[in-house]
């Protein structure tokens, strides 16, 4: 399995305990605190531009909105499409997201609301106080998207939403590869 954007490496950890895990961040904070779980096989590596050969994976993970980071619907469907080569012909794909059809705009930090059904937006960046000195983070945004859209976004690829497990305003979704 690949645990893609593994921050902290909580979810790596437990994997781990379970079988083969590959775990990935571009944060080299992220995966010093990773490999200090002591998980093995921990790299820096940015998720648009994963370096691992066709088929390498049974599974992915992308816990904690990841997904979204891909800005938009077709940079989504680029970043399936990655996992789709990564993963083998029974792949399995663990996503989530914020859904905005189920979702008050005050009730998320930077919420931008999309004339489009189904689709918002999240920006926000976080300032810190070090030492005296204001510093601000980098600028993240999201596109939000409801599991209707996402099974929108997998049309014609070799995903299918398998599974959708909603929670107010937010979803996890099981993406299995389609037998040819």
């Amino acid at each position: 399995m690949v645990d893609i954007g593994c921050g902290s490496g909580q979810h790596a950890e437990f994997l781990q305990e379970r079988g083969e895990v590959v775990a990935i961040d571009v944060s080299p904070g992220a995966v010093e605190a990773t490999r200090n779980r002591g998980v093995e096989d921990v790299r820096v590596m940015d998720m648009f531009e994963m370096d691992f050969r066709p088929d390498r994976f049974r599974s992915a993970l992308l816990s904690g909105t990841q997904l979204g980071l891909a800005h938009s619907l077709a940079g989504v469907h680029r970043l399936l499409s990655e996992l789709a080569r990564i993963t083998d012909e029974e792949g399995v794909a663990v996503v989530d997201n914020y859904d905005p059809t189920d979702l008050a705009p005050d009730d998320l930090l930077g919420y931008r609301s999309d004339p489009r059904r189904g689709i918002a937006h999240r920006t926000f960046h976080f300032e810190y106080d070090r030492d005296g000195e204001r510093e601000v983070g980098r600028t993240l945004h999201f596109v939000l998207f409801s599991p209707e859209r996402l099974r929108d976004v997998t049309v014609g690829m070799p995903w299918r939403v398998a599974e959708i497990q909603p929670r107010e305003g937010f979803y996890k979704a099981v993406l299995r590869k389609e037998k040819r």
